[in-house]
């Protein structure tokens, strides 16, 4: 961390050369950053310390972060779901670590059902 401030501090006193170094910067970030090794280390770190799982019988205040449902096949999607899944999952994350057993579940739709319209639709 301390050798990227130094290269940004750089770059920024020699103004030509900043796009440049910014520009080195970002590729080499890339280059270091593998999803297959990252995300699976730290997928497995989490589940073996269960550190998504919600216990609702502990003796913590509960918040449980609910959003509308999102559809199984996608069909229909736009920002709007992103926008709102976000939200809910922000807020549940931000409860958690405020001290509650916060549960933010992905689930049925009000009624029970496993479809929306749009998917009744195309079938």
């Amino acid at each position: 961390m301390v050798q990227l401030r130094s290269t940004i501090a750089k770059a920024m006193a020699d103004k030509q050369g900043f796009v440049g170094q910014a520009e080195l910067i970002i590729a080499n970030m890339i280059k270091k950053y593998n999803p297959k090794v990252v995300e699976k280390k730290w997928q497995k770190r989490w589940q073996e310390q269960e550190v998504y799982k919600a216990d609702l019988q502990s003796s913590k205040p509960k918040y449980i972060s609910m959003s509308m449902f999102n559809y199984p096949s996608g069909a229909g999607i736009h920002i709007g779901h992103a926008m709102n899944y976000t939200i809910s999952d922000v807020l549940a994350r931000f409860k958690r670590q405020q001290g509650y057993e916060s549960y933010h579940p992905v689930g049925w739709d009000s009624f029970g059902l496993k479809y929306t319209l749009p998917e009744l639709l195309m079938k």
